[in-house]
Order: structure tokens, then sequence, then C-alpha cells
């Protein structure tokens, strides 16, 4: 069965300075039931883009661990 990998992150003050960033990743059935989800914050002196790359390959971790085939990967 198909399995998606949704991932997002983001950082305070996003672009002006480096500031206090967050991430997280779901992996989702298509019948939208969760599988399994991760998250980090708190990471100072980060940026938007190193959240966002955080968030997926985070994901795709556990995608890996796991033995799941990613079929779509899906971000905001």
């Amino acid at each position: 069965m198909d399995l998606y990998l949704y991932s997002d992150g983001g950082c305070h003050n996003y672009g002006k300075h480096k500031g206090v960033g967050s991430w997280a990743w779901a992996a989702v059935r298509p019948n939208d039931v969760l599988v399994k989800d991760g998250s980090g914050h708190g990471e100072e002196n980060t940026t938007n883009n190193r959240m966002e790359y955080s968030s997926f390959l985070n994901g795709v971790e556990w995608f890996i661990e796991n033995h799941e085939e990613i079929r779509t990967v899906l971000g905001k």
C-alpha cells in the first residue's frame, strides 16, 4: 500500500537573520491514516531552508530504516 511523506520546516525571523527553527514530517496512507511522524524544535541559529531539509531528511531516514518505499513526497 502506498505511503506518502509530508514534510515542512520553518524558522522564526525568516528572511532577516538566523533564528530558532522547527521541523516535522508525517508518513500517511492514502486513506489519511497516520503511520508515523517526527519533529524537532528549538534549534537555534538556523535558517528556514535548513529546517525544510531537516524535515525531509528525517522522514526519509524513517522510510529507509523501516524498509518502506516512498511513492510520493509532499511538501508545503
